[in-house]
């Protein structure tokens, strides 16, 4: 009997004590879980800069390019509307053209 005794509270000890460290395995999986989702929200944030980034580039580049067209443009019109200069044609008007 004292054997059986014996035999329980040791069982008894050793089911605390896995528990204690099944507690804290869990606690130890939870934080890791947790900082893994914030790193990948951090990651996915920055992969949205990126994205803002280039598309502000091709904004920036598509106004430039709007800004020549219309220069060319507007050189174009006045040329066929207005004629030819009176006297000597300037040599970067004309290379324009």
């Amino acid at each position: 009997m004292v054997v059986l005794e014996a035999f329980g509270l040791a069982s008894a000890e050793l089911f605390n004590y896995n528990r204690e460290i099944f507690k804290f395995d869990q606690e130890q999986r939870l934080e890791k879980d947790m900082a893994r989702v914030e790193y990948q929200i951090k990651r996915f944030d920055l992969f949205r800069e990126d994205i803002e980034d280039l598309v502000k580039l091709t904004v920036s580049k598509m106004d430039m390019y709007h800004m020549v067209g219309a220069l060319l443009l507007a050189f174009t019109c006045t040329i066929y509307t207005e004629g030819l200069f009176r006297g000597i044609e300037p040599p970067w008007y004309t290379g324009l053209y």
